[in-house]
């Protein structure tokens, strides 16, 4: 059965993380190392938690080829992609339920280390808290990305195998309330984090790949998790929620001391490339061999119009009628047009759009896994200014998530280890021009004229910081706002023909699970979260 397969694989899985001490080069090898632990302890399964999920922070195959550029890209306008049957269904749909198993692997193994935490004595679980507290944060992002996917998902339920000797087959809980839960257990992980960094306690490097083991940087991760929680749940959705939701927000911009997050690029959550096993990738891996899977989209390419990001994230047409250009895929072209265009026909071969920068991304093993940036807390800050929740300078925030966003985008270009020959088809961009009073006087051009055209700019700005690095987090920006308002065609397809709004349980979940209703009809790609834009 599916979940005593997941739930065993889980069990074992436990075994596999420890080592005394790691270097650079053999980082990853020994992490997955099923030979190294003979027992299991918190700090090793904290570990294991980490290596779990670590397709939600990484910058690998799965993630950014699949599921970041065929599934959510296509639907958030991020990637350009042929408008043809398959448009808003994912170019491989088990890719799109892999990341509902792949959360489900996430608690099991949280839930693991949970029963060996409450089940050690006190002096013991003071002494692995920060091991604890740190993996409940990281479990807490993973949950609320699968939640924006989602919506009801099983999580209470889940994972009792290793627990109780029992298989159980997990209802789904109620979205509303395991948003609430984020909110509520991140504040009180904030507090405690405070305890642990003033009592000196830390987990060690060799444990956390994320952070290596910065316990002030982990307290930034929780509060800006919070933080990304509550902006999600702040304009619609049960009254109650939407306020716990505003009040989260005005107690971290408020109190920056006591709820410290993610300001600048030295204190960004974000994975180095490990260069060995499971923590060596390519940015793009896959995409070079996929001529439909690296394209650039008309709407990234039409809101990026004088931006100095342009030649940072796409190159130009290299060849045929237009060449030198920045051409994206425009979802109102025939899905037949668009591959005479893609296949260069008359051109020789040469694809008749923009790639996304084969330097920046395609070729960069340097490309690192962005977990919060400074610009997406800036975007969030000028935008609960403009509403009224927090004063300050809305503007100014504003400016500077774009300076932001720009120096992320430009040290991602000029950090790249690309090639000889990928440098000659894309050579490095030259950003001599972009001081941070040109980008700034760019940045004004591009701020509203009133709050609502404020709000526009800001949901804007935020949906195109995502695009390349994070397309799931575009996507919830324009459910959650409504803007940017892209065209969505309605494509020849009995199972998803517009633009869904969710995505569906997978079969093999229902197939198996008797508790889990089955989705298998047009009508389930179109249940809007509750705190989608109405």
């Amino acid at each position: 059965m599916k979940y005593k397969y997941i739930l065993l694989t889980m069990v074992a899985a436990a075994f596999a993380f420890a080592f005394a001490s790691c270097s650079e080069e053999d980082y990853s090898d020994k992490y997955a190392d099923p030979s190294k632990v003979p027992t299991p302890s918190v700090d090793k399964l904290m570990t294991g938690v980490l290596y779990t999920g670590r397709d939600f922070v990484t910058p690998n195959y799965w993630r950014f080829f699949a599921f970041d550029n065929q599934d959510v890209g296509a639907i958030a306008q991020t990637w350009g992609m042929t408008t043809d049957a398959a448009l808003y269904e994912g170019g491989f749909p088990p890719y799109i339920d892999e990341g509902w198993t792949k959360f489900q692997d996430v608690l099991s193994q949280f839930k693991l280390m949970e029963k060996y935490y409450l089940a050690s004595s006190a002096a013991e679980q003071a002494k692995y808290k920060p091991y604890y507290l740190s993996a409940k944060t990281f479990m807490f992002q993973c949950l609320l990305q699968t939640l924006d996917c989602w919506g009801d998902i099983p999580y209470s339920e889940s994972g009792q195998l290793p627990l109780t000797g029992k298989v159980v087959y997990p209802k789904k809980d109620d979205a509303k309330a395991l948003y609430k839960m984020i909110l509520d257990d991140l504040k009180t992980i904030n507090g405690d984090f405070k305890t642990i960094i003033d009592s000196k306690m830390s987990i060690s490097a060799e444990s956390d790949y994320i952070n290596d083991g910065n316990m002030g940087k982990w307290r930034k991760y929780a509060n800006s998790i919070r933080l990304r929680a509550a902006i999600r749940l702040s304009i619609h959705g049960p009254s109650e929620l939407t306020a716990q939701a505003v009040n989260a927000i005005k107690e971290i911009f408020n109190n920056p001391t006591d709820y410290p997050v993610v300001t600048g690029a030295d204190d960004m959550i974000k994975v180095v490339n490990r260069r060995a096993g499971d923590f060596n990738w390519s940015r793009m891996e896959g995409s070079g061999d996929w001529r439909t899977c690296r394209l650039a989209s008309k709407a990234m390419v039409d809101a990026l119009d004088n931006d100095p990001r342009l030649p940072l994230i796409y190159d130009k047409v290299l060849g045929g009628g237009n060449e030198g250009k920045y051409v994206g895929v425009n979802t109102r072209d025939q899905s037949a047009a668009v591959s005479v265009a893609i296949n260069g026909d008359n051109f020789g071969g040469t694809c008749q759009y923009s790639y996304v920068n084969e330097t920046s991304f395609r070729e960069n093993k340097n490309i690192e896994g962005y977990v919060v940036t400074p610009s997406e807390i800036a975007f969030y800050k000028a935008e609960a200014i403009v509403r009224g929740f927090v004063t300050g300078d809305e503007k100014a925030e504003f400016i500077r998530a774009l300076r932001e966003s720009v120096r992320l985008y430009a040290n991602i270009n000029d950090k790249s280890d690309a090639p000889s020959a990928t440098l000659t088809r894309s050579p490095k961009v030259d950003m001599s021009r972009w001081t941070d009073e040109t980008v700034k006087s760019w940045a004004e051009g591009k701020w509203g004229d009133t709050p609502a055209n404020q709000l526009k700019a800001i949901y804007e700005q935020t949906w195109l910081h995502f695009g390349i690095i994070n397309s799931l987090q575009s996507w919830n920006t324009i459910r959650r706002t409504g803007h940017p308002a892209l065209h969505y065609p309605t494509v020849n397809s009995q199972k998803c023909p517009n633009v869904p709004q969710r995505f569906v349980v997978p079969q093999a979940e229902w197939t198996v699970n008797p508790n889990i209703e089955k989705e298998n009809t047009p009508e389930a790609y179109y249940q809007k979260l509750f705190w989608a834009n109405p």
